[in-house]
């Protein structure tokens, strides 16, 4: 499950948390808490006033910073995160000149919320499918839909654990994939990645709508290993004798990414816009990439139905080389997602780029050498 806990709500009580499973409390109005204390009862983790949670029957040393995100931030340690509030400076308003742009602002994803369901349940044309069933591209876990929360505020975790005892697979992994088809327009994701680790890839991307019959066409977003300041972007296609092919060396290395921030701690908008002859990808806004036949082995560029996939899973031996080794990193790898949506036909970001001043030079302020007076009688004494 995802708990959701608030400034003001008091002394809550949590009966049946399972921190080894994944579980998360997303905790907003505090960037931290003030202490966290061992009781007969269980834990509880203490914030301002008279605010706290009480973790009934959980040890202290159960709770990592894998179980919350504070106001979205999701932290490595839980000994790392404080204090408790962390109020913004008061800065007087400076002088204005000529506005210039600045960082781009995020468009509200409360449209675009997942509307989730398993096979068997009932869903629409705007409904995102979780996979349960072995993962295809890595031999050592299973997509489970124990791995997808949705949190109070409509945000959706994804989750990468290590199996109960007994299960087929060592690891358990996410993934949800959309209802919604497109062959051009634009798809958008905007997400959190997880706190990463060696061997873990955390994806954002457009495949194939038919997995089975469909020629393979994809464009991602992927997080590789434990960096979360850069961002992979790849393309794949099909030539007409069915041949796999991806972006060529040169435009490959373009692909890969450097942020310019740490994609773990905060949300991030991730787009890419297809047309039936180039791909372009937005990072918040700004264009990143763009990719035509150019730049794909044999100067392929074919296209297709696409779906919107999200998924966070763990590589085999054989990818090591690209991703790193995975080993278990005894806590819960967790990527949150605001919201994705397909605009089909639709080009370009939807990011809303807003102004703010610059700040005018201020003249140096100088002391004059020498003796000065005013209007007034004025003595010199000495």
């Amino acid at each position: 499950d995802a708990f959701r806990f608030a400034s003001g709500d008091g002394r809550d009580v949590i009966t049946d948390f399972d921190a080894d499973g994944g579980e998360i409390v997303d905790v907003r109005g505090y960037a931290g808490y003030a202490d966290l204390v061992s009781e007969s009862g269980g834990t509880r983790m203490v914030f301002e006033d008279d605010d706290s949670i009480l973790f009934q029957g959980i040890e202290k040393s159960a709770l990592s910073g894998a179980n919350f995100t504070f106001n979205g931030v999701a932290p490595k340690n839980l000994a790392d995160v404080g204090p408790v509030s962390a109020p913004a400076p008061v800065v007087p308003a400076p002088a204005q000149v000529n506005p210039t742009p600045a960082p781009a602002t995020r468009v509200a994803s409360d449209d675009n919320d997942l509307n989730l369901y398993t096979l068997g349940q009932e869903s629409g044309p705007d409904s995102w499918l979780i996979s349960e069933w072995n993962a295809g591209q890595t031999s050592n876990m299973a997509w489970s839909s124990n791995n997808v929360k949705v949190a109070a505020n409509g945000d959706v975790s994804l989750s990468l654990t290590k199996a109960p005892a007994g299960s087929s697979k060592p690891y358990l992994g996410a993934e949800v994939q959309s209802s919604e088809v497109a062959t051009i327009g634009t798809w958008s994701w905007t997400a959190q990645a997880p706190v990463m680790a060696p061997g873990a890839v955390f994806g954002m991307f457009t495949y194939k709508a038919d997995w089975k019959n469909d020629p393979w066409v994809e464009f991602d977003f992927e997080f590789v290993g434990d960096d979360t300041t850069q961002v992979q972007l790849m393309i794949h296609m099909e030539d007409p004798s069915g041949q796999h092919v991806v972006l060529n060396q040169e435009a490959t290395k373009r692909g890969i990414i450097d942020l310019g921030f740490d994609a773990s701690k905060g949300m991030h908008t991730y787009e890419v816009s297809v047309t039936e002859k180039e791909a372009t990808f937005y990072i918040d806004g700004k264009n990143v990439a763009r990719f035509d036949a150019s730049d794909m082995q044999g100067n392929v560029w074919q296209i297709g139905p696409m779906k919107s996939f999200v998924d966070l899973w763990s590589v085999s031996p054989g990818q090591e080389a690209w991703a790193g080794k995975w080993t278990d990193p005894g806590r819960a790898l967790v990527a949150v997602v605001e919201g994705a949506d397909i605009r089909p036909g639709d080009f370009g970001s939807a990011i809303e780029v807003t102004t703010s001043p610059v700040t005018a030079p201020q003249p140096p302020v100088v002391t004059p050498d020498g003796i000065f007076g005013n209007d007034s009688a004025n003595t010199l004494n000495g």
